[in-house]
């Protein structure tokens, strides 16, 4: 499986074709907006029961989503405002991970300098402690401000990087899920 990943790699190296997320190939301009729309986490709207949106989830069980699309056909577009996801409570953990997974899809990776500002130096912290392994690997990159020092964003290697993302994913999840792993420091002065 990896040669043919490989191979296809190498068959598009000296093509137009740009390797724009962790799985796809496509002309410049020519990248699937649908799925830019998830790597980017950007909004989204999925149909069906347990089907996940974005900013919310369809509730899961059959009775609820019933409720739900009834009181669709009631209250029309502002059901949509008070739909909640109790199924599925976002918590600070789940967004970085979220994040992590979804930026480290793309080749500009993920940026480090706004997930500071997001939730702090400490999980900026673990995430790099988790990536430190493919670093050393050549499956990552981490680039630092030129100003600051601070590192600025972790992206993934092509293709090995790509190729390797699930474990250095994994890895980062781990730190980050760690006993001792430090919390979002925003979380943590509230």
């Amino acid at each position: 499986m990896l040669r043919k990943v490989s191979d296809g790699y190498e068959a598009t190296k000296g093509s137009r074709f740009q390797h724009y997320e962790v799985s796809n190939y496509a002309k410049e301009g020519f990248e699937c907006s649908h799925n830019r729309l998830y790597w980017d986490n950007k909004p989204f709207l999925a149909f069906g029961m347990g089907a996940a949106s974005r900013p919310f989830t369809r509730p899961r069980s059959l009775s609820k989503y019933f409720a739900f699309v009834e009181s669709l056909r009631n209250g029309g577009e502002t059901a949509w405002t008070n739909l909640t996801s109790p199924d599925m409570p976002a918590s600070s953990l789940d967004e970085v991970t979220d994040r992590v997974m979804l930026s480290l899809r793309l080749p500009e990776g993920l940026d480090l300098s706004q997930m500071r500002v997001d939730h702090g130096e400490t999980v900026v912290g673990s995430i790099v402690k988790g990536a430190e392994d493919a670093i050393r690997r050549g499956y990552a990159v981490l680039d630092h401000n030129h100003t600051s020092g601070f590192p600025s964003r972790l992206r993934l290697t092509d293709p090995d990087g790509f190729l390797t993302s699930s474990d250095v994913i994994t890895t980062i999840y781990a730190e980050l899920e760690a006993p001792n792993s430090p919390r979002d420091d925003h979380e943590q002065q509230r």
